[in-house]
């Protein structure tokens, strides 16, 4: 029963707020075709020398997000004024002045440190903090103390998927064959710069990935056969932000990396809130531009003999992978989570960005580019035995 409530949620919130159900849609549509190539009259007249075949197929998917709950201050608490604050609990939350050194109990203001009316003043407002709360959209919700905003937005995911493939027949003691496949996709995540909102910019991952193989089976003698394989394949990811409004510069982020030589393109940080009196916290920024290329280079070659009452198979196999792929976090990552181990935390994540006083930073020193190599060579022999008529 837990699990049937579970699943419902989503439904039972939309239908409670008035919002219209989760778009899914799957459309795909495609051919394959195949058969002889020849020339009436003049070549492979026979039919049984050339041989094609096609398939294409193509997906396109729009898939609805999972409803998304998540906490966002409100247009005062942007302000600094913290009047109206609550925690997840549903009780009121004081916010603690770090320049005071004194405690302020964040449920029930004990301490002697926190700001008076709860509104931190203009003159001590960070404009990178204030920047980044701002970033975030304004609360669609009200009535539940742990969250104030949700979303629910589809994305689109277009695939492209292709099959060729030639068998020839050489003569009667050669065959070969060639194969290419493709599968083409794009995806356009709206919470791809932000797991939290779609307001933020689309993460655009597009795929190419692509494969050739070329086969020749010959049969040396009526009881000695051999075949050889070659492939390659490749695998290319690239992931960059689209009509993203989150950037340093549109921002107007003032702030300076640790590390300079560590970033890469204009958008904004990695910023993460959370803490003791905050439920569904959210999250901004992603480390992309990302970039990944997977190469394989394989061979195979399998020898087949019938000898008596044996047949004995040998075959070798190599394989040669390279991977490249950016690594590290381009953009740095802040956390604004509330800490009672920091000595400059203010009870809450939201004011703690206001203060710009930060829990944890943490940047790459500079952008580096893996190159990863695997080499793999296998062998095997076997022997098929018919030691009767009713054994082997």
């Amino acid at each position: 029963m837990t699990g049937v409530q579970t699943c419902a949620l989503p439904i039972w919130l939309n239908n409670y707020n008035n919002r219209p159900k989760a778009i899914y849609r799957y459309d795909t549509y495609g051919f394959t075709v195949g058969g002889p190539v020849f020339i009436p009259g003049k070549w492979n007249v026979n039919k049984d020398k050339l041989f094609f075949f096609a398939s294409e197929e193509r997906k396109n998917q729009k898939l609805g997000a999972s409803l998304n709950l998540k906490t966002v201050p409100t247009a005062a608490e942007r302000t600094g004024d913290f009047s109206n604050a609550i925690t997840n609990s549903n009780q009121k939350l004081y916010i603690r002045d770090p320049l005071t050194n004194l405690p302020c109990a964040a449920t029930t203001g004990v301490g002697g440190g926190c700001f008076p009316g709860n509104v931190i003043p203009a003159n001590r407002l960070s404009a990178d903090g204030r920047a980044l709360l701002n970033a975030m959209p304004l609360p669609n919700f009200s009535g539940d103390p742990t969250y104030n905003y949700t979303s629910e937005v589809p994305y689109n995911q277009p695939e492209l998927i292709g099959t060729y493939k030639f068998d020839y027949n050489i003569n009667d003691k050669w065959h070969s064959w060639v194969r290419y496949t493709r599968d083409y996709y794009t995806l356009d995540n709206p919470y791809g710069i932000s797991s939290s909102f779609p307001t933020l910019g689309t993460n655009e991952t597009t795929r190419h990935a692509m494969g050739l193989a070329l086969a020749i089976t010959t049969v040396l003698t009526p009881t000695l056969t051999n075949e050889a394989v070659l492939g390659g394949s490749q695998n290319l990811i690239p992931q960059q932000p689209l009509n993203t409004t989150y950037t340093r510069s549109q921002l107007g982020l003032t702030y300076q990396n640790l590390f300079p030589t560590g970033e890469t393109g204009d958008l904004g940080p990695i910023v993460s809130f959370g803490g003791s009196y905050i439920s569904n916290s959210p999250g901004m920024g992603n480390g992309i531009p990302y970039y990944a290329d997977n190469t394989n280079f394989s061979f195979t070659d399998n020898v087949a003999k019938v000898y008596a009452r044996h047949t004995i198979k040998v075959g070798v196999s190599i394989e040669r992978d390279r991977k490249d792929q950016t690594s590290g976090n381009p953009v740095g990552t802040i956390s604004f989570g509330q800490d009672n181990n920091n000595p400059i935390d203010s009870n809450y994540s939201f004011s703690n960005a206001l203060l710009g006083n930060y829990d944890t930073y943490s940047q790459v020193d500079k952008q580096r580019f893996g190159r990863y190599y695997f080499t793999n060579a296998e062998w095997y022999a076997e022997d098929t035995w018919k030691v009767s008529p009713k054994l082997t």
